[in-house]
């Protein structure tokens, strides 16, 4: 009797799915795919944004976090945009922004206290990581709108006017128009309405 050896995909391929929060499988989402070139963009400036945080800005924590984000996104176009890299990319960009806008806020307190090089590059930053966040986040609602588990709530929520859920008018008028009496008795008119 001989059992078959199950085969094992190479590591290099093979993500962590346990820490991947969107459940993607098979072909990258059209929508990944065209935005292709403006990821790449996005990525090169990222890690422009890690240089100049480890040189004017001087931030070391933060700067290894922006290479790590930068390191996310390569990995993802290495991977044929795959969305879960693309997700945890934009989460970590996201986290960034919330850093760096906070971090803004001391900036501007102690603004005398730096140089016009050193806000520019702070300013950079702060739009680089909004930059990747955002399209991060179109992608997933893209991905998610296509046939994800919240398609549902993403419709809804994104799209809240359908049209074939618009009501074409209303069942019970809201206002009948009379406006009210004045003091002395008389009707109110009825002003211009839709």
């Amino acid at each position: 009797e001989v059992r078959s050896q199950p085969t094992q995909k190479s590591a290099e391929t093979e993500l962590p799915r346990a820490m991947i929060p969107v459940s993607a499988t098979g072909e990258p989402p059209p929508f990944a795919l065209e935005r292709r070139a403006s990821i790449i963009i996005i990525i090169v400036l990222q890690l422009v944004a890690a240089v100049l945080r480890f040189v004017f800005l001087k931030e070391i924590l933060p700067g290894v976090f922006q290479a790590l984000s930068f390191l996310f996104g390569v990995w993802a176009v290495r991977l044929n945009m795959d969305l879960g890299l693309l997700c945890i990319w934009g989460a970590a960009s996201a986290y960034g922004f919330c850093y760096d806008a906070a971090m803004s806020c001391s900036f501007i307190v102690s603004f005398w206290g730096f140089s016009a090089h050193k806000l520019g590059s702070a300013a950079f930053v702060l739009f680089v990581d909004y930059l990747t966040a955002n399209i991060a986040w179109q992608i997933f609602k893209d991905h998610e709108r296509a046939g994800g588990v919240l398609k549902p709530f993403l419709l809804y929520v994104a799209d809240p006017i359908v049209p074939d859920q618009v009501e074409k008018g209303e069942v019970k008028p809201l206002l009948h128009g009379s406006g009210g009496t004045y003091p002395d008795g008389r009707q109110a008119r009825a002003r211009g309405g839709v």
